[in-house]
């Protein structure tokens, strides 16, 4: 039987950890930030949106990723297949590791035929010993310019057991333009989302062998099934009781 989660209060502030899952260049990826430090720096009026309890509400448990590198990246539809290339003067991506961080998703999988869906490596890693779920949608609450040529493509999951990366991905509906990617500049919005109404408290940890053991249960799992989040349960009763390394104190 899958060892039984104790419900936090709500005074409790529930603890998520985040790891990056990638050995090379990690150091491009800056850290998770709360969406309202986008604007900490900027003198506002008292009256302003930033100070309505509404927006403060909306914006609790709120993160940003921010784009680790600058991408310019075209898409040509040719007979029978679609071409990507890579601006290189406006890109800082070497064109021999573009390979290392774009992914074609296959055709048979798009909604759209005409509509190509494409990943960007995103190796962000949630994890939590509270029932929490981690939402990834795009920065709609940031005006980039130019504007993105498709969509974003949103997802939800559970973190307590499902140990995965996130993944960017992207739905191209104007093949005439570019999908152009500035470093620095909100790329993803992560919402963590306690099941009780707690503020988060998020800090980097390592990734202990345990958690390297959990992850390994559901690496590449959608390879070999369609319903892979029916197979939390079973995770869950494989899972050790606490994940989260304890902090070493100061």
């Amino acid at each position: 039987m899958p060892p039984r989660v104790r419900q936090p209060s709500v005074s409790r502030p529930i603890k998520v950890g985040w790891f990056l899952d990638v050995d090379e260049a990690a150091a491009m990826y800056p850290d998770p930030i709360p969406i309202a430090h986008l604007h900490k720096k900027v003198q506002r009026n008292k009256k302003s949106p930033d100070y309505c309890p509404a927006v403060q509400s909306f914006n609790r448990n709120l993160f940003v990723l921010l784009a680790p590198y600058d991408l310019t990246l075209s898409c040509n539809e040719k007979p029978g297949s679609f071409e990507f290339t890579m601006e290189t003067g406006s890109s800082t991506i070497s064109p021999g590791s573009l390979r290392n961080v774009l992914f074609v998703t296959p055709p048979l999988e798009w909604r759209s035929q005409n509509r190509p869906v494409i990943q960007l490596r995103c190796p962000y890693v949630f994890v939590s010993d509270d029932n929490v779920t981690v939402e990834q949608t795009a920065p709609w609450l940031h005006y980039h310019q130019p504007t993105w040529p498709g969509v974003a493509i949103a997802g939800a999951f559970e973190i307590r057991s499902w140990v995965r990366p996130l993944s960017w991905a992207f739905e191209w509906y104007e093949l005439s333009r570019p999908l152009v990617i500035r470093a620095g500049e909100p790329w993803s919005y992560v919402r963590l989302i306690p099941a009780s109404k707690s503020i988060v408290k998020l800090a980097r940890i390592e990734r202990t062998s345990a958690i390297a053991d959990l992850q390994k249960q559901v690496t590449g799992i959608t390879n070999y099934t369609s319903n892979a989040l029916d197979l939390i349960g079973r995770v869950e009763a494989r899972r050790p009781a606490r994940l989260l390394p304890k902090r070493r104190s100061a």
